[in-house]
């Protein structure tokens, strides 16, 4: 193989393959990138087992200023470079332009204006074949959509691996609606969209890590992702890439008797008002060692009063002005950070939270007044007397 790429285009490229190489791995061969030369450019790509990244880079691109050329192929071949040493290498070159070529079979020369670097390859013929076969559902997402979806449930999967489905975000599609869920038992996290297009039914759970990874490496330029599953895998093909991930195995908890669908309480606030108090709470609430506010309603003032304290700093307390209120007082306790996260994911700065409560010691839900599609539930903690 012998080319000549630009510099910028590779790195690109590059911060997207790389985040899918093993930290650890008994398989030496996946902390390479398998490099090939196509027709049309040439093809990256990384691999854990779990996840597989790959991306194209073309021959040349078409911009206002005509066309510029990204690749040149003097000799078509592949090889497998060894990923964190090239990365590193590229991104600290000097150079517009770099030249890549092999030697000895596995030999990889690379040369810049100022230096040229050797590192030992393997043979592109021995990386692992990862291949999605005998495709059982395939639907198409708006990119937006779904980085959405990531960015409202990823933060509530489990990190304690005792209940491995839990470290995952169940996906599953019935009657045409698709219902996003993650919890660690603590709190849930559920997006419902209906998708265009019909949809078939499935139940599956994607790890927490491969969605994270996925909305860094989808590019919202390409509007529309498409989905495959299989038994065991999901591939989602976002314009030049193709993310590849491993499904969790086991059963997915039923939560529907878990999610109240009736409320004692009813309170709505202002979001922006709410958020800022729970952000300002939480600066004292996050020292102690559960991040425990209290909430309470109190409706003849028309009040919702929150309150963090710090035997060792102090204690804050907030006061947010009811808009809408159904029902009697009531005074709860929950965790600060899983409040602020559920705000965040809920992020209306223009609109209003809604509180569902059903007593001080049942799990109680944040809604969006604007898209209740994005349900956010918390379980609280007791109140010390």
């Amino acid at each position: 193989m012998k080319i000549k790429i630009n510099r910028q285009a590779l790195i690109s490229k590059l911060n997207h393959v790389t985040k899918a190489l093993p930290v650890k791995t008994t398989l030496a061969i996946l902390t390479g990138i398998k490099f090939v030369t196509t027709e049309k450019g040439i093809s990256l790509t990384g691999s854990d087992s779990d996840i597989t990244i790959n991306t194209s880079l073309p021959l040349e691109i078409f911009t206002e200023k005509g066309n510029v050329t990204l690749i040149e192929i003097e000799e078509p071949g592949g090889i497998v470079i060894p990923g964190k040493y090239f990365f590193e290498i590229i991104k600290k070159l000097d150079a517009e332009t770099i030249e890549i070529n092999t030697f000895d079979d596995t030999d990889i020369l690379i040369r810049g204006d100022k230096g040229e670097y050797t590192l030992k390859g393997l043979p592109a013929e021995n990386y692992p074949q990862i291949e999605l076969s005998n495709m059982m559902h395939e639907f198409v997402m708006p990119t937006s959509e779904l980085k959405m979806i990531v960015a409202q449930t990823i933060f509530s999967v489990a990190v304690n691996e005792s209940r491995p489905t839990l470290t995952g975000v169940n996906f599953r599609a019935l009657g045409g609606e698709l219902t996003c869920t993650a919890t660690d038992s603590f709190r849930l996290s559920q997006r419902r969209i209906t998708v265009e297009g019909g949809l078939t039914d499935f139940n599956i759970t994607i790890p927490g890590r491969s969605l994270s990874e996925l909305s860094k490496t989808i590019d919202l330029a390409s509007p529309d992702t498409n989905i495959f599953i299989t038994n065991n895998q999901i591939l989602f093909k976002n314009g030049d890439m193709s993310f590849q991930s491993r499904l969790l195995d086991g059963v997915y908890p039923d939560v529907s008797a878990f999610i109240p669908t009736s409320y004692e309480i009813k309170v709505s606030v202002n979001y922006r008002d709410l958020y800022g108090a729970v952000d300002r709470v939480s600066l004292i609430a996050r020292e102690e060692r559960a991040n425990v506010a209290k909430l309470s309603v109190l409706p003849e003032e028309n009040h919702l009063v929150m309150k963090s304290n710090s035997s060792e700093i102090g204690k804050i307390e907030e006061i947010v002005k009811i808009s809408e209120q159904t029902g009697s007082k009531l005074s709860i306790a929950c965790s600060s950070l899983f409040l602020l996260d559920a705000l965040k994911a809920i992020d209306a700065p223009n609109g209003q939270v809604t509180f569902g409560f059903n007593g001080d010691m049942k799990p109680f839900v944040l809604l969006d007044d604007g898209d209740v599609s994005n349900l956010q539930l918390i379980v609280p903690v007791r109140l010390e007397d």
